[in-house]
This record gives structure tokens, C-alpha cells and sequence, in this order.
């Protein structure tokens, strides 16, 4: 299965159907199907682990991993993924 673009769309459930939000452009081809799986607010990682190889463990750690990264990169401690691309290169 090869993936043609990656698109993120919005639908709501009306009278019993998804009903897109967005009228976004796509490249995809007319009449080629998509999945739309449904994302609870409550966890904004759960469209990743559909196809992860994680046990419930794992994805735990990892989610309260990018958790903690996410608030280190709001209090400003994060630097340049270029400066940090650089050192790996250097540590080589």
C-alpha cells in the first residue's frame, strides 16, 4: 500500500453520517477512498498508534514522553533542531 499525500480532514456525525467540515483541496484522485478514524480530544496522539508496534506499556512511555517535551518547549528550554542535527553529526 503506498500513501499517496497525507491529509488531515475534519468530519462531524450528522443524522447518522460523517459530514466533512473543510473543503480542502486534494491531489488524491476522484473516487479514491479514504479512512477517517474517529480522534478523542482526550488523547491527541491515538491517530499515531493505529499502525505502532507498542504494547499498552510502551505507548504510555512514549506518549507521556512527547507530553514532557511538549512543555519543555513551551517553558523555552528547547534549542534549534539544526544545533542539535550539528552535534549528532560531530559525536559521528
Amino acid at each position: 500500500m503506498s500513501v499517496l499525500e497525507q491529509v488531515r480532514v475534519k468530519a462531524k456525525v450528522k443524522n447518522g453520517h460523517l459530514v466533512i467540515i473543510a473543503d480542502k483541496p486534494t491531489n488524491l484522485p476522484e473516487g479514491t477512498v479514504v479512512d477517517l478514524v474517529a480522534v478523542e480530544k482526550e488523547d491527541p496522539y491515538a491517530h499515531l498508534d493505529a499502525d505502532d508496534e507498542l504494547d499498552d506499556a510502551g505507548r504510555a512511555e512514549l506518549h507521556a514522553s512527547l507530553d514532557r517535551a511538549m512543555e519543555q518547549h513551551k517553558a523555552g528550554l528547547g534549542r534549534p533542531m539544526k544545533e542539535f542535527l550539528e552535534e549528532l553529526k560531530q559525536a559521528q
